[in-house]
């Protein structure tokens, strides 16, 4: 093995839920912000085919009532770096192995939490929104093969979701799902 693939959020970054914080820090109801979620809207974010900043100021700041710089600011403000994972991928990247985060974002939250990680921890980031494919689809774990030049023997993945490391696993990866420092051990 040579590549160790980890996720981002509920593995390097620790979040509260933003459809639930942020209703209640602007006393607006739920429903208001699951709309962005069960919409399709945030998921077309993801695949890059919508523009986040864009969605907010034409469809939800006003509803909300604050400006998507606001909205961004707050989202930001629920993310922190789970430190003893991170430390752990420093230690394994000093042992020769290369790490490549492999996520589902959109493009401003991406950004925003790789300056919070840190440039030098990744070798190669793979995210849905650069890349027009989400986790689990096949396509997007053979995508991470085809750009990295490598077999599936070489790669093991990390994932906080379930349906992450069924899916890699039914199509022959080396996966485990991570729910602990402990799942790092090599």
């Amino acid at each position: 093995m040579k590549v160790i693939v980890p996720d981002l959020d509920g593995m390097l970054i620790l979040s509260k839920k933003f459809s639930e914080e942020f209703p209640k820090s602007k006393d607006i109801p739920s429903e208001m912000v699951s709309e962005l979620f069960i919409s399709g809207d945030f998921s077309k974010c993801q695949l890059g085919k919508l523009d986040l900043k864009d969605l907010f100021e034409s469809k939800y700041s006003q509803k909300w009532g604050v400006s998507s710089d606001e909205i961004f600011d707050f989202w930001a403000s629920l993310d922190t770096k789970n430190e003893e994972v991170i430390e752990n991928l420093r230690n394994l990247k000093l042992k020769g192995y290369q790490i490549v985060l492999a996520t589902n974002q959109e493009k401003y939250r991406l950004t925003r939490l790789l300056d919070l990680l840190g440039g030098d921890l990744f070798d190669d980031v793979i995210a849905s929104c650069n890349i027009g494919i989400k986790k689990p689809s096949p396509r997007f774990y053979k995508k991470i093969l085809d750009r990295l030049g490598v077999k599936k023997q070489d790669i093991f993945f990390f994932d906080d979701r379930v349906e992450n490391i069924e899916k890699l696993t039914s199509l022959g990866y080396q996966a485990k799902l991570f729910s602990n420092l402990s799942d790092l051990d090599f």
